[in-house]
């Protein structure tokens, strides 16, 4: 028993990753009743500007390296051969455009180290700004060594610790336990090499979370 399961946490974790790609291109997953609010946002128009337009800079710093915007592709998936053949593309994308990159979770690696290949991208990206990423509840779950290792065997330049608790529980495999995640924060980023961003998944950070991970 003890020898299958490794195999059949890996076959659940690939079968949710495959799941998670057919809802977001087929599936009704969009907020119905709540917005960005950029639809309330208007901009001032300036008739006497006084500027060149290819003057305009728009590059900024991150974690070392230059991106031509501060615009980032956002973490999405892993874990899948699939999922590896999304994560090139996007990650080449970035490359071409100068953007940041951002892996999905990382999970599937801890189960099992060859998943490692549907997140190798640095290859077809080798100057941007990537980020490597793990669930605030498998970080908890792990030693910095082992997450260390996570973020060296892609070549990120910074860890995304994800906050997906809302997620998590209306999933029937999900997460139920987030107990220790804070202070889990604290430790990573007092001990691993590479800068940490927490990150939420779509339900935002309130005042007081903000607060309490600064």
């Amino acid at each position: 028993m003890e020898q299958t399961r490794p195999t059949r946490l890996m076959s659940d974790i690939q079968a949710r990753k495959t799941d998670h790609l057919d809802l977001a291109a087929h599936g009704d997953v969009g907020f119905h009743h709540k917005t960005t609010l950029l639809e309330c946002v208007q901009f001032v128009h300036d008739a006497l500007p006084e500027l060149s337009l290819d003057a305009i800079d728009c590059s900024t710093r991150v974690f070392g390296k230059t991106l031509r915007a501060p615009l980032l592709i956002a973490a999405m998936t892993g874990g899948t051969d699939r999922a590896g053949e999304i994560n090139r593309t996007l990650a080449k994308l970035a490359q071409e455009l100068g953007y940041a990159f951002g892996l999905g979770s990382q999970r599937a690696m801890l189960r099992e180290p060859t998943a490692v290949r549907s997140y190798a991208v640095r290859d077809a990206a080798p100057d941007v700004v990537l980020l490597g990423n793990i669930g605030a509840v498998q970080a908890t779950e792990s030693s910095t060594t082992e997450i260390a290792d996570l973020v060296d065997a892609v070549g990120a330049d910074a860890l995304c610790v994800h906050l997906n608790p809302a997620m998590e529980v209306v999933q029937p495999e999900g997460d139920r336990d987030f107990r220790g995640c804070e202070a889990t924060l604290g430790r990573l980023v007092r001990e691993l090499a590479v800068p940490v961003v927490a990150k939420e998944t779509g339900c935002g950070l309130s005042v007081g979370v903000g607060k309490r991970l600064r």
